[in-house]
């Protein structure tokens, strides 16, 4: 049996919930104080994603790197395969706040996005 601690991100409780399981089936949950709690901590065991944020490339004279991030969370196994992708795209200016950058990243129906507006001077 292994046992972890998740720390919930779901609510501002923040609870340190306890989760046992051995080959992937979890037997026990503990600690969570609402019921999203239990279901973030099943999710982070079995299946963890996360928000990718980086930076990419602009060309168009601007000297600046674009920051980026996807718009659901990615499958934590996915995000250096996400990273090789980013490091290759290069846009250009003028791009603005939520531009999609990289549309259906590695087909996980997940778009990478701009998350700040950049003329072609640099940032708005």
């Amino acid at each position: 049996m292994d046992n972890n601690v998740v720390v919930c991100t779901i609510c501002p409780n923040e609870c340190e919930i306890d989760v046992i399981f051995k080959e992937n089936i979890i037997s026990e949950i503990t600690g969570n104080k609402c019921a999203r709690g239990k279901n973030f901590a099943e999710d982070e065991i079995k299946h963890p994603k996360r928000i990718l944020t980086t930076t990419v490339l602009i060309e168009n004279g601007v000297k600046i790197p674009l920051p980026v991030r996807s718009e659901k969370p990615i499958p934590k196994e996915l995000l250096g395969e996400c990273m090789k992708v980013l490091k290759k795209v290069v846009v250009r200016a003028p791009i603005k706040l939520g531009d999609v950058v990289v549309s259906n990243i590695l087909n996980t129906g997940i778009d990478i996005v701009a998350t700040k507006s950049v003329n072609r001077s640099g940032y708005n």
